[in-house]
């Protein structure tokens, strides 16, 4: 697994090329280029998803369960 450094470096590199609405983005020596906006927000969601898994937070949807009765 990358580092937590590189990934946030990744995201913030992805989110400046979203800001400026560009859909190329360069990171080292390598490059990427994304068919669509959607794509961008997919990546960075996933970015900052393993991000959060690495710092060892909480991610992803809870579930929650409830239970009823009518009370008779």
């Amino acid at each position: 697994m990358r580092s937590i450094e590189t990934l946030r470096a990744r995201l913030d590199a992805l989110e400046a090329a979203m800001a400026e609405g560009v859909s190329e983005v360069r990171f080292g020596d390598r490059r990427v280029v994304y068919r669509s906006y959607d794509d961008m927000r997919r990546a960075a969601a996933d970015l900052t998803r393993r991000i959060a898994e690495a710092e060892g937070r909480a991610c992803g949807p809870r579930r929650v369960l409830t239970r009823t009765r009518k009370g008779l």
